[in-house]
């Protein structure tokens, strides 16, 4: 009964294509940091569908299941390497390689919910990043930082590897970014945009240096990003919500269609996906009265 409720909703939630045509040429990722049971998956899946079909024509579902990930309903590439999503930009290019957009790919984790609404101010040449939790680190001694993004050494020694690797004029730009060389940036990485045009030179440097394989996401994408471009040349998330200790709990209260996105939202918890699913229903039918108004 659950899932025939959501099927319906979304043929009715949130803008229609015409509304939002903006995003015809943009492929939405939706990564599963952790893959669940069949029947759970599923469930989850047809929710977040639910909340971004009406808006995205192209969906792709990523993840690594321990079943034939052919029996779920929409799109999935598996994803191998990506070690419950820490280390995502594993598969990025796999999944870029076999799905193509025209304009570029917006990425999220299953329980980072975007409120796709807020970002049409955004430029879709450009890339997009998120500033919370950003903190930057100097690579240059022998030890390894001790921020959370740095806590295992194995991501600290291929973070080092991979900036040492970096081309000149990339490490040259990302001391311009950065405020000095040997500088790296940790932030929140469970959503970002990369425009197409810039998709080859960030998978060409993520390969290239290593930052593709061994160092976090948090790490490997602003990183990455930033040694490709001047960061006033990139989209920042600044109404994103990012909940943190017992904000975790309150996310009912603090959710509010006007942020950028929201994380996290476990749809394990009950009622979760239905709250969503409902409140993006009724924000858009809201949207559509204030239009015909």
């Amino acid at each position: 009964m659950f899932l025939t409720a959501l099927l319906t909703l979304s043929a009715a939630c949130v803008l229609t294509r015409e509304e939002v045509g903006s995003w015809d040429g943009v492929v939405l990722i939706v990564n599963f940091n952790n893959m669940k049971a069949f029947e759970e998956q599923r469930a989850d899946m047809v929710a977040l569908h639910a909340l971004y079909a009406p808006a995205f024509a192209h969906i792709v579902f990523t993840g690594e299941p321990a079943y034939d990930a052919s029996r779920l309903p929409y799109r999935f590439v598996a994803c191998t390497g990506s070690r419950n999503g820490w280390h995502f930009q594993t598969c990025f290019a796999d999944v870029v390689a076999r799905v193509r957009a025209r304009t570029g790919y917006l990425f999220t984790n299953d329980d980072c919910i975007v409120n796709h609404w807020t970002l049409h101010t955004l430029n879709l040449r450009r890339f997009w990043l998120s500033p919370h939790g950003t903190n930057v680190e100097d690579v240059s001694g022998a030890t390894c930082p001790v921020r959370w993004h740095w806590s295992n050494p194995e991501v600290c020694a291929g973070a080092k590897r991979a900036y040492a690797a970096l081309a000149p004029a990339h490490r040259a730009q990302l001391a311009r970014n950065m405020g000095g060389e040997h500088r790296i940036p940790g932030a929140f990485a469970d959503i970002f945009y990369v425009p197409s045009p810039l998709v080859s030179p960030l998978v060409d440097v993520m390969t290239r240096t290593g930052f593709r394989r061994g160092v976090i996401m948090e790490i490997t994408v602003p990183s990455v990003m930033l040694a490709l471009v001047p960061r006033d040349e990139v989209e920042w998330f600044t109404q994103g919500g990012v909940l943190w200790g017992s904000d975790r709990a309150a996310w009912k209260r603090i959710y509010s269609p006007a942020l950028q996105f929201i994380h996290p939202i476990k749809f394990s918890e009950p009622d979760a996906a239905a709250f969503i699913v409902g409140t993006f229903a009724i924000y858009s039918a809201s949207r559509g009265n204030a239009t015909e108004s």
